[in-house]
């Protein structure tokens, strides 16, 4: 009979247990709502959702392209002022020359993204 006692026992247990479960649950029901009036709702942003089928569906050169970085000449002016004083003079002034340039600003803005990742290299 002591297993049956241990049994009701634990019923209660779970009683007190579910009725303090129901309690919190009506209460949190009640408080979300003003917190999340209180929030200030953002927009989410909609984001595309890339299946199978829309990537076949894509012509080849569209998903292989890709994006090229645009630079200032400002951006320019800076890396290739980082790269001289690191020590690279010599190689700063032919890649510009290689550019058919005397001086950077004469080298055309298309040019900058090829020129960039020639200057990494350096």
């Amino acid at each position: 009979m002591n297993h049956v006692n241990e049994v009701l026992e634990l019923l209660d247990t779970i009683i007190v247990c579910s009725e303090s479960m129901a309690k919190i649950g009506r209460l949190l029901k009640q408080f979300i709502p003003e917190v999340a009036n209180a929030i200030p709702q953002k927009a989410e942003p909609v984001t595309a959702v890339e299946t199978k089928e829309t990537t076949a569906a894509l012509p080849e050169k569209a998903v292989a392209e890709p994006e090229v970085k645009t630079y200032t000449f400002a951006d320019v002016r800076k890396a290739f002022a980082a790269k001289s004083h690191a020590g690279h003079t010599a190689e700063v002034k032919a890649l510009i020359v290689k550019y058919g340039a005397e001086k950077l600003s004469d080298i055309k803005e298309t040019d900058y993204p090829e020129l960039m990742a020639e200057l990494e290299v350096i």
